[in-house]
Order: C-alpha cells, then structure tokens, then sequence
C-alpha cells in the first residue's frame, strides 16, 4: 500500500462521525469542549466523572470553567489566557476544581484553540491527579517513617554527645570566676577557648537535627551544597559512631551543587551510615568510610563498611519496602528502600557493591552547572 493511500485512508478513519465520538467518549482522559468565555458546550464520562456532574447539569452552557475554579488560581489562570491568546494553547497547567459535592480535585490541563462553524472554542484535555497526590502523600509519610526510625539508632548517643560539650562548658565557666580574679590570663584564654569549641561543637549536632526536623511535609526541589549537607550528617553520625567505639573516616572532595531536597538528602546519608554501624557490629575489624567525589556531571558520596557483607541470598532484595535482616525491634526495613526513592527522585542512583574486603553503597546526583541547570 502507497504512502498517499495510507494517509487517505486515515483520513476517511478520523472523518467518521463514530470514530470520533467513540474516542472521545471512551477515554480515559478526561476531555471537554468550550466557548472562550467558559461556558462548557460538550464534556467526556471521563471529566464529568473528574467533577462530579452529569451531562444534563453541565453541558450547553449551564456550567462555566470559573464557576468551577477556585479564585485563588485568578493570577494563574490570567497567566494561562494571555498564553491561549497569544499562541493558540495553554497548559500543562496543575490547579484544582471544585466538584459538585464542594470537595476540591487536583487537575492537569493542558488545551488549544479550535475553530468550528467560524466560531473560536477551547479543546481541553483534563487529567485527575487524585491517585497522584495519595501516592506522593504516602511516599512523605513512609519518608517521615524512616526518618523517626533513624533518629530513634542514634537518640541515646546524640544526647550524650550534647552532653559532652555541656559538661565542659559547665566545667569551665565554674573555673572563670577564680582565673579572673586571680588575673590568670593563660587561664581564662583556655577556659573561653574550650567553651566555644564546645558551643561549636553542640551547635553542629544541633544545626544538624534543625535540618533532620524539616521538610518532609514537602518534596520541594532547590539547589543544595552536597558537602554542606555531608558534613551535617557526619555531625549527626558521628555520635553514634563514636558511642559504638568507631573511627570514621572521612574524605571529602567535592564542590557540587545538586538539584533536590536536602533534608531528604541528609536522611539517606544517616540511613547509609547507621546501616553501615550495625554491619560491623561483631566484625574483625570495625572501621567505615564516607567519602565524596565529582566525576564528570556527577557526583558520588560512598558509605563504606568492613562488616561481613550482604549475603548472596538477600542481594536481591536489599532495596525491597519492608525487607530487613534486622531484629524485629532493630529496623523497620525501609531505610534503603527510602533511599533510593529520594535518590531516584533527585534524578540519581543509589547502589551496592563489594569491593575486597567492604561493602559500598553508591549515591551518584547530576551536578549542577553554574548557571542552575543540571549539568
């Protein structure tokens, strides 16, 4: 068969009155017909659905895009009408209508202008994100879940590592009185030296857990500085790590700004690090590593450990929601499993490997270029 003959016969096809009614009746997607001044002429099961009205209630006329549409989005909508004017099309655009029942529904809609018996009409395409949003709140709750859990390794030995630097500061300051009164210089240049070092270091734990405490109800996206972020978890980290008679080991050398949310970010380098406290629990030899690289358009943070490894029959399922080799009381399961959707959300990878004698978890991000974009 000829291309011409092809393109003929797909032009016959879409000229049938029931071929055309049927795709617009039958999708899934929700569809509507309507005059430029809002007023809906024609509406698909799909979107009638989406709004909760009929036919009868809504078509010809007797229902308007803006009596269905929330006037916070007035700033937006003008926005998406100067676009329809200018260019004919408007949208992806993400806003909410209000259903018959008063409930509100979060949309998509993107649409064009079309001409039908010389008069201008709007052709809309209309997406119900109500699965969306349950699936996007779930994936917060889960993050908020294992968020708690990991807070919950570390709480004991955060409070003793806040209690350090309080001890000196109470030690010292106890002993200012006297060195002042006794004019001993050496000795109050000591005593105010130890107590900022000591407020500097209370302060990162506390920065960190500042960060920790934010940003779960949001998956917001801005540019974070990758070793910044590092650093706050290491200062975390290091309580347990320390509690746990650890040394560990850092090597950062990285300046990369990457796209996405640091406080998620700061969540799966603390989930990485406890994952790797527990796995040399009992070993030979108990060390970990985290080190920091950029590589190209990317770049890596390594959490290394020198436990015993994962065992060949779990390997498959390390990154499984739920799946732990934990005790019952030890670990939820949905610590790597978090993980990695956070990474993957930032556009990145998170994986495993072994490598001699450690096992190695691998977060690679995009880089960010200077200008703000992924590189």
């Amino acid at each position: 068969m000829s291309r011409g003959s092809e393109n003929s016969q797909y032009a016959a096809l879409l000229a049938q009155e029931r071929f055309v009614r049927a795709f617009f009746e039958e999708s899934s997607v929700g569809l509507n017909l309507c005059r430029m001044d809002g007023h809906w002429l024609e509406s698909n099961r799909a979107f009638l659905d989406i709004i909760g009205y009929a036919a009868d209630e809504a078509d010809d006329g007797k229902l308007t895009y803006w009596q269905l549409t929330p006037r916070k989005y007035d700033a937006q909508e003008a926005e998406q009408l100067a676009r329809l004017s200018a260019t004919g099309k408007y949208g992806p655009y993400e806003k909410e209508f209000i259903r018959k029942d008063g409930s509100l529904v979060p949309v998509r809609l993107n649409g064009f202008v079309i001409e039908v018996g010389g008069e201008k009409m709007i052709w809309s395409f209309i997406e119900d994100l109500s699965s969306q949003r349950e699936l996007e709140t779930e994936r917060l709750k889960a993050i908020h879940g294992s968020k708690l859990a990991a807070l919950g390794e570390m709480a004991a030995s955060i409070a003793h590592e806040i209690n350090t630097p309080l001890a000196i500061i109470s030690a010292f300051a106890f002993t200012l009185p006297g060195s002042i009164a006794a004019g001993d210089q050496a000795l109050i240049t000591e005593a105010l030296t130890e107590i900022q070092r000591a407020v500097e270091r209370a302060g990162a734990i506390t920065a960190g857990l500042r960060r920790l405490s934010r940003g779960t109800a949001k998956s917001a996206f801005e540019p974070v500085e990758l070793k910044t972020v590092i650093t706050e978890a290491m200062g975390l980290a290091a309580a347990r790590t320390r509690a746990e008679g650890l040394v560990l080991e850092l090597d950062l050398k990285t300046t990369a700004m990457v796209q996405g949310n640091g406080v998620q970010l700061l969540q799966v380098l603390l989930n990485l690090v406890n994952n790797a406290v527990d796995a040399v629990k009992g070993a030979a030899i108990r060390q970990l590593a985290v080190r920091a690289r950029d590589e190209g358009a990317f770049a890596e943070v390594i959490v290394e450990d020198t436990g015993p490894g994962i065992a060949p029959e779990h390997a498959g399922r390390l990154f499984d929601r739920f799946f732990t080799t934990k005790e019952p009381d030890e670990g939820t399961g949905l610590g790597l499993s978090i993980s990695r959707d956070i990474v993957q959300s930032m556009h990145g990878t998170l994986t495993w490997d072994r490598v001699g004698d450690r096992t190695r978890f691998m977060v690679r991000l995009p880089r960010m270029t200077p200008a703000g974009a992924p590189s």
